[in-house]
C-alpha cells in the first residue's frame, strides 16, 4: 500500500482496507503534522471507565467527541453530546444514548487528532465528493485485559455502527496478546481478519448501503439509490448511471435515526418502484 490512490482503490474495490503503519505514516504526514504524537498518544492514559459496560467491568476507557466538517468552513468540534445507535445496528447497546465522558480540549485541538481527523476528510470526502457536510464522531478507547481477566473490545459482539465510513488507527499496545479484528459484510458473513500490532496499523471500511452507493457510482457502476431521512440534494451519489428513488413527507430531510411517526419517507418506497426503476436504468445501459 504504496499511495492514497492505493488506499483509495482498495476501498473501492474490497469495502475495506488494512494499512501498516510503516505505509499509513506518510499518508497522515501528507495531511498534517505528527510531531508531537508521542503526547497525543499519551491522552490513551487519561481515559474514563465505560460505564454502560455490565457487572460494572472496567476493560474498557474511552472518550467521544463529535466534529462537523465542511469543504468551506473545515473541521468544527461540536457540543458534547450523546453516542447513540439504533438497536438494529446494535442490539445490546442500540436505543441507548450514552453520555460518555468528553474528549479533552486540549486532545481534541492536539495536531495530532487534527491531522487524523483531516486525513479522513482527504480520504472519505474524496469518495463521497457530492457530500458536502459531514457528521463525525471521534472515539478514543483503550482496552486493558489482565492475567485474570480477558479484555473486550466489543461485548456487543459482531455490529454495525450504523455511519458511512470508519477509520479504526491503533495508537499503541502493551504486553498483550491476540486482538485480532475482523470485516463482516451486511450478511454476516467474514470478509477478512487482521491483527493490528504496531503504532499507525489501521483499517478503513466502509460501513453501510449509503457508502456503498457512493462507491459503486464513483467506479461508473449503475447505481439505484433510496433516500429516506436524508436529502438527495446534498448527499446523492454522482455519476451518469445512477436514478435516485425518494419520496419526501413534509418533515423531510430531518436527517434523524429514528423516526416517531412511522418513516413516511421509507414506506413510501414500494419494492415495485425500486424493481421498475432497476429494470429502466438496465435496459438503457445496455442499449
Amino acid at each position: 500500500m504504496s499511495t492514497l490512490d492505493d488506499l483509495t482503490r482498495s476501498i473501492v474495490n474490497d469495502g475495506y482496507v488494512f494499512v501498516r503503519g510503516s505505509a499509513l505514516q506518510p499518508a497522515l504526514e501528507a495531511s498534517g503534522s505528527l510531531q508531537e504524537w508521542p503526547a497525543f498518544a499519551a491522552s490513551w492514559n487519561d481515559l474514563e471507565v465505560d460505564s454502560y459496560l455490565a457487572d460494572r467491568a472496567r476493560f474498557r476507557r474511552r472518550r467521544y467527541a463529535v466534529y462537523e466538517w465542511t469543504r468551506d468552513g473545515g473541521m468544527v468540534r461540536q457540543a458534547h453530546q450523546p453516542h447513540h445507535q439504533q438497536i438494529e445496528y446494535n442490539t445490546l447497546f442500540g436505543g441507548v444514548e450514552r453520555w460518555f465522558e468528553p474528549v479533552l480540549p486540549a486532545v481534541g485541538e492536539a495536531p495530532g487528532m487534527q491531522t487524523v481527523l483531516a486525513f479522513c476528510a482527504s480520504v472519505f470526502g474524496g469518495l463521497a465528493q457530492s457530500v458536502g457536510r459531514w457528521h463525525i464522531e471521534v472515539h478514543q478507547f483503550r482496552i486493558e485485559a489482565r492475567a485474570e481477566e480477558q479484555g473486550l473490545p466489543t461485548p456487543e459482539g459482531v455490529h454495525r455502527d450504523g455511519v458511512d465510513f470508519v477509520l479504526v488507527l491503533l495508537v499503541n499496545r502493551c504486553n498483550i496478546a491476540s486482538g485480532t479484528t475482523t470485516v463482516h459484510g451486511l450478511d454476516g458473513g467474514p470478509l477478512g481478519s487482521f491483527t493490528l500490532t504496531d503504532p499507525f496499523d489501521a483499517a478503513v471500511v466502509v460501513c453501510n448501503d449509503s457508502g456503498l452507493a457512493h462507491l459503486a457510482a464513483a467506479v461508473g457502476a449503475p447505481t439505484v439509490a433510496l433516500f429516506g431521512s436524508t436529502s438527495s440534494a446534498w448527499t446523492a451519489p454522482l455519476g451518469p448511471r445512477v436514478r435516485i428513488v425518494q419520496h419526501a413527507p413534509v418533515c423531510s430531510p430531518c436527517f434523524q435515526r429514528t423516526c416517531r411517526i412511522g418513516y413516511p419517507c421509507l414506506t413510501a418506497i414500494t419494492v415495485d418502484e425500486v424493481e421498475r426503476t432497476c429494470e429502466a436504468m438496465l435496459e438503457v445501459h445496455a442499449a
